[in-house]
């Protein structure tokens, strides 16, 4: 018999208590038996942190005693799992459910045949309109620190599909990509340790695309297995990509992305001060008066250059 890589699925709880649960759930029913789930409570108020140790004996809920936002509440429960002696460390959102009980093997499997494949995430599929995808390619323009999923079906000059590995007969199963979401991704735990951890000074949003740029300029592919599919509350935690908190922080980090990364010099902060004017004025003319002031806040931040735990939640 063969033995199962140990595989450790670091959750991330926030005051939600059902979405975690309903997660833990869906993660106890899939059929990888040498896996341990960690529930990282990132300084819950309402004691959800404790209902969840109660309810599921059989993960490891660590208590943070504040919010250390995702990226401090991810490398919490990920250092534990490097402790353990891990091969592969899940990062999973506590909005996420599994297509089905083999979804965790099959990503394994594709690590298990390619040790340059350092992330690979499944195609992600918004809940409960399963048949909509959210994420199946991510793109990084570096000029202007802009992050989006792409329609893999257009042309990206700079994108490479990645010839298949896994299932020889076809050719589009696994997919290259500039940085995903890690709302969902299995890592090698050899890249946390040539890399580092989640970089915990953008707080949350930019932490991803941060990340997955240091894993590949070690040399590792970060790839989409089309093959396998979970499901994803989108931004259950944070209140939408449009909320006053997921704008305040993608405008912050956005500059702070530029300012660490870009080899573009002033033309990556023109672009982003064009961004910033244009999205300004569109706010102004439809009256989103909350995210307005939420991501005149971010820039304004940014340009301070403030990082951790900014004016929201």
């Amino acid at each position: 018999m063969i033995t199962q890589p140990r595989v450790a699925c670091v959750v991330l709880n926030w005051n939600a208590y059902e979405d975690t649960a309903q997660c833990l759930n869906s993660l106890l029913s899939t059929d990888y038996d040498n896996l341990e789930i960690i529930v990282v409570d990132n300084g819950s108020t309402d004691d959800s942190g404790k209902k969840l140790a109660e309810s599921f004996p059989q993960a490891s809920v660590i208590q943070n005693d504040e919010n250390l936002g995702f990226a401090g509440g991810m490398n919490t429960g990920i250092s534990r799992a490097l402790e353990n002696e891990s091969k592969y460390i899940i990062i999973s959102n506590n909005d996420i459910l599994m297509e089905n009980a083999e979804s965790i093997n099959n990503l394994v499997s594709v690590l298990e045949n390619d040790d340059r494949i350092g992330i690979i995430t499944p195609e992600i599929r918004e809940w409960p309109d399963c048949d909509s995808v959210w994420f199946r390619q991510g793109y990084v323009d570096k000029r202007s620190g802009n992050a989006s999923h792409i329609d893999t079906h257009r042309s990206f000059p700079n994108l490479r599909l990645k010839p298949n590995i896994y299932h020889s007969d076809k050719s589009d199963t696994l997919l290259s990509n500039d940085y995903v979401p890690l709302c969902f991704a299995l890592v090698r735990s050899q890249a946390f340790r040539e890399v580092g951890l989640l970089a915990e000074h953008y707080f949350m949003y930019y932490e991803d695309i941060e990340f997955a740029q240091r894993v590949q300029n070690q040399g590792y592919e970060v790839l989409t297995d089309t093959t396998t599919k979970v499901y994803h509350r989108v931004s259950g935690s944070s209140g939408g990509n449009q909320s006053p908190l997921a704008v305040y922080y993608s405008a912050r980090n956005r500059l702070r992305y530029i300012h660490d990364n870009s080899e573009y010099g002033i033309v990556a902060y023109l672009i982003y001060f064009w961004w910033a004017t244009i999205k300004t004025i569109h706010s102004t003319v439809v009256r989103q008066n909350k995210n307005l002031k939420a991501f005149l806040l971010g820039v304004y931040d940014g340009v301070r250059g403030k990082t951790g735990k900014g004016r929201y939640p």
